[in-house]
C-alpha cells in the first residue's frame, strides 16, 4: 500500500514530496483541501461575530474605551503590559488621531482592535501550515485557548496568546524560515516582552524551541550558506529576547501592581466549567497519543476525540438554558490557558519532529490516523466554536437591551429597576457601558448593584467623564 493512501486528505500521491526538516523525520506537504480554508474562514468569522456582537465592551471593555475617548491617549490597564495594549488601542488611536469623533465608528474600530487582530493572529499561525500536519493542530489551539477565553475581549491575554501560537507556527516551520518571517518573529518576541505575564511559564519553552532549531540548523547548513546564517542570527536573536520576555514577566508577576497569588484564584470555579475541562482532557489524551506507539497511539486518539465530541455538551446548554455559558468563566480560564498552551506546543512540537515508521518495508508518516487526528481537532474547535457564537449572540441580545433603558432614562437608573438581567453584568464597569452607549449626554446611567462591593472607575454620583463623542 502507498503510504499516502493512509492519509484520506491527501488523495493524490503526486501533490505530495519529502521536505527538508531542521530536525530529524520528515513532514509531508500536501495540497490543502477546502476544509483547511474553511477552517480558517470560521476563525476569521469568529472575529468578524465578535465585532458585529460588541464584545469589545464587555466587562472591562467599556471601562478602557471611556478612558481612552477621554484622553485621546494610550490607556494601560496594567503597567506592565503596554505592548500588548498598544495592539489593542492602536486602530483607535489612528482613528482619533486622523480626526474620526463619531461614537460608533470609534467603538467599531476599537472592537477590530481587541477582537478582530487576535482572529487575524491565529488565522496567520494556523495559515502558516496549511500544506503540513500541524494544520489541524493549530486550529484546535486557537480554540482551546481562544474560544474559552475571549469572551472577556480587552483582557491582553487574547493578543499574547495569538502572538504566541504564531512565534510557534514559525518556530515549527519545516522548511527555512524566510527573511520577512525572521521580521515577524523578532517584533512578536519583542511584544512578548511586556504582553501578559503568563509568558514567565511559556516564554522558557518558545526560548527552548529556538535554541533547538538554531542548534540543529548549525549542524545541517556546515556548508554556511548565507540563508542558512541569516536564519541562524533570526533565532538566536529571537531566543534572546524570549528569555528576557521571560524575566520581565517573572518581575511582573510579583510587582506590587500583579501580585502572584491573583494566579491562583478560581481556580476551583474553572472545574464547573465543561467547555473547559473537556477542551483540557482532549488536549492532554492528544499529547499522551503523539508519545504511544501504533495500536495504542489509535486507540487514545479514539478517546481524545469522544472527550473533543463532549464539548457539544455546553453547546446544548447554552442553546436551551437561553443565557448563555457564564461569562465570568471566559476570564478565570485566562489562567488554565497558559497550561492548555504548555500542553499544544509540546504537542505540536512532538508532532513536527517525530520520525516517520516503517510499514512493510514502506515509510508511511507519524501520525498515520490523520483522519482521526484532524476530526479530533475538528469537532473540538467545531463545537467550542459554536458556543462561543452563543455567547456573543446573547451578549449581542443583552448590550442592546442595556442600549435601550439608557436611552429612555435620565439621570442615574439603579440596576434594580432598569430591568436587566444579570447573564453579562460586570457591576463596576455597568456606568461606563452606559456611558458609551449613549445618544445624548443626558440620557440613563445604569448603577451596579447594591449588593457590588468594589472599586469604580469614577462616582457616578458627583464625578461622570464628559465623552467629547457624545452630542450634548
Amino acid at each position: 500500500m502507498h503510504p499516502l493512501t493512509l492519509m484520506p486528505e491527501f488523495t493524490r500521491p503526486k501533490c505530495t514530496l519529502a521536505i527538508r526538516r531542521v530536525d530529524s523525520g520528515a513532514m509531508v506537504l500536501t495540497r490543502p483541501t477546502y476544509r483547511r480554508y474553511l477552517a480558517l474562514v470560521v476563525i476569521l468569522g469568529v472575529g468578524v461575530l465578535g465585532v458585529w456582537g460588541k464584545i469589545a465592551l464587555f466587562a472591562d471593555g467599556s471601562h478602557f474605551l471611556v478612558n481612552l475617548l477621554t484622553s485621546g491617549e494610550l490607556y494601560l490597564g496594567n503597567p506592565e503590559r503596554p505592548f500588548s495594549t498598544f495592539v489593542n488601542e492602536a486602530p483607535i488611536l489612528l482613528a482619533m488621531k486622523l480626526g474620526v469623533t463619531g461614537m460608533t465608528p470609534l467603538t467599531l474600530v476599537f472592537s477590530l482592535g481587541v477582537v478582530l487582530v487576535p482572529a487575524i493572529v491565529w488565522a496567520a499561525a494556523a495559515a502558516l501550515h496549511m500544506r503540513t500536519r500541524l494544520f489541524w493542530p493549530f486550529v484546535l489551539m486557537w480554540a482551546a485557548i481562544y474560544l474559552n477565553t475571549g469572551l472577556f475581549a480587552v483582557g491582553e491575554y487574547n493578543i499574547t496568546y495569538a502572538v504566541i501560537g504564531l512565534v510557534v507556527s514559525i518556530l515549527l516551520l519545516p522548511r527555512r524560515i524566510p527573511i520577512w518571517l525572521l521580521i515577524v518573529l523578532i517584533a512578536a518576541s519583542v511584544l512578548l516582552c511586556r504582553a501578559y505575564e503568563s509568558v514567565a511559564i511559556i516564554g522558557p519553552l518558545l526560548a527552548l524551541l529556538a535554541l533547538v532549531r538554531f542548534i540543529r540548523g548549525r549542524r545541517e547548513d556546515a556548508e554556511g550558506e548565507t540563508a542558512g546564517r541569516v536564519e541562524q542570527v533570526g533565532l538566536l536573536v529571537s531566543a534572546l529576547l524570549l528569555v528576557i520576555a521571560t524575566l520581565i514577566s517573572v518581575r511582573a508577576i510579583f510587582s506590587s501592581q500583579n501580585p502572584g497569588e491573583v494566579y491562583l484564584n478560581n481556580q476551583l470555579e474553572l472545574l464547573r466549567d465543561r467547555s473547559l475541562l473537556f477542551t483540557t482532557l482532549a488536549c492532554l489524551a492528544l499529547l499522551i497519543a503523539a508519545f504511544l506507539p501504533g495500536m495504542a497511539r489509535r486507540v487514545v486518539l479514539w478517546v481524545a476525540f469522544i472527550i473533543g465530541a463532549l464539548t457539544i455538551v455546553p453547546l446544548i446548554e447554552a442553546l436551551t438554558s437561553g443565557t448563555g455559558p457564564n461569562p465570568w468563566g471566559y476570564y478565570n480560564a485566562r489562567t488554565a490557558a497558559t497550561g492548555l498552551a504548555v500542553v499544544l506546543i509540546v504537542w505540536c512540537w512532538r508532532l513536527a519532529t517525530a520520525p516517520e515508521e516503517e510499514s512493510g518495508g514502506e515509510s508511511v508518516p507519524f501520525f498515520s490516523s490523520e483522519r482521526l487526528l484532524s476530526l479530533a481537532c475538528t469537532f473540538t474547535a467545531g463545537f467550542l466554536a459554536c458556543t462561543f457564537a452563543v455567547s456573543i449572540v446573547h451578549f449581542h441580545s443583552w448590550v442592546n437591551r442595556v442600549g435601550v433603558v439608557v436611552e429612555s432614562q435620565k439621570g442615574l437608573v439603579p440596576f434594580e429597576k432598569s430591568g436587566l438581567s444579570t447573564d453579562y453584568v460586570w457591576d463596576w464597569a455597568l456606568p461606563s457601558l452606559s456611558l458609551v452607549l449613549q445618544t445624548q449626554r443626558d440620557q440613563g446611567i445604569v448603577l451596579g448593584r447594591p449588593e457590588m462591593i468594589g472599586w469604580q472607575p469614577f462616582d457616578p454620583m458627583t464625578s461622570v467623564p464628559v465623552l467629547p463623542q457624545v452630542p450634548q
